[in-house]
């Protein structure tokens, strides 16, 4: 090949273009030429392409995965926020912003219940079972 001048491998072009033409036997030929093909590959990046086409396709179903999950997570939000619209489903946006007022106001009747404190955090929390009793 002719390093760094750009041009295509010799003996590609055939005669008449400048490039000196192979001497040696046909089977000598078409190695050289293999190789010069592989080496000008390498450099226009084709095996970088075809080898991050298993890359892509694990990180595309990655993705998919992640996606699913937050879809259903978003689902099972929905179906535990009350709302008054059942005909259509909500968007990420208002079940979002559902969500977070829903929140607020069982944190105002808390507080009002309470006379403006907090309950203790335990409180909230299940009852813990003994060992004994499992």
């Amino acid at each position: 090949c002719l390093r760094g001048s750009g041009s295509a491998c010799p003996g590609l072009l055939g005669p008449g273009h400048g490039l000196q033409a192979f001497s040696e036997e046909p089977a000598m030929r078409k190695k050289e030429l293999v190789k010069c093909l592989r080496r000008k590959e390498r450099r226009n990046g084709a095996n970088k392409e075809s080898s991050k086409i298993p890359t892509a396709r694990a990180n595309n179903e990655r993705e998919r995965q992640r996606m699913h999950k937050l879809n259903n997570a978003f689902q099972a939000l929905r179906e535990v926020i009350p709302h008054v619209r059942a005909e259509n489903k909500l968007s990420k946006i208002e079940t979002l912003t559902l969500a977070k007022n829903y929140i607020k106001s069982l944190t105002s009747i808390i507080l009002n219940m309470s006379n403006g404190h907090f309950p203790d955090v335990n409180y909230f929390s299940p009852p813990q079972q003994s060992i004994a009793m499992m």
